[in-house]
């Protein structure tokens, strides 16, 4: 029969390593115990959909889209309608009665047009703007961290166990 054995803090079996445990490891006030998705915040902040698309039964046409029905957005909505006419997306069809992937394409971005989400994007790296800061606030909400699940800890802390029971 053949055994495996590891040295140190390494699975003998796929080689993973594991960082030595020290007391900053579990702690997610420290960085290397931190989950690094949240940064031991324990949630993330996303964007709040139903706070961009607040009322499906209005249509593209009718400002749908929330955040773009001022002034300063007046280039995103000539883009979307320029995509969506070579798209064949209805500009006049309610948002809840679109088709799912126009709906997506819009959200997502596709070939030529890059969507609201990476609009967003774009914004975040002019939150050294207060007004940009105050905008993006208004369509915001937190999430609990996918990465880490609320623990705040890293993968790695995680799943070190003590009378098998995790830190967490």
């Amino acid at each position: 029969e053949l055994r495996r054995f590891a040295r140190g803090l390494q699975c003998a079996a796929c080689a993973r390593e594991y960082p030595e445990p020290t007391p900053g490891l579990f702690s997610f006030h420290s960085p290397t115990g931190a989950c690094g998705e949240c940064r031991g915040f324990g949630r993330t902040i996303d964007i709040d959909w139903e706070k961009v698309v607040p009322d499906p039964e209005r249509t593209l046409e009718e400002g749908a889209i929330k955040p773009w029905t001022g002034k300063a957005t007046e280039w995103e909505r000539k883009q979307l309608k320029s995509w969506a006419a070579k798209r064949k997306v209805p500009l006049s069809v309610p948002w809840s009665a679109m088709r799912p992937e126009h709906r997506a394409w819009v959200l997502e971005g596709t070939d030529g047009f890059d969507g609201v989400r990476r609009w967003f994007q774009w914004l975040e790296t002019k939150t050294y703007q207060m007004h940009v800061r105050v905008f993006l606030s208004r369509f915001r909400r937190y999430a609990t961290c996918a990465s880490c699940g609320g623990s705040r800890l890293r993968p790695e802390v995680r799943r070190y166990r003590v009378a098998g029971l995790s830190l967490t």
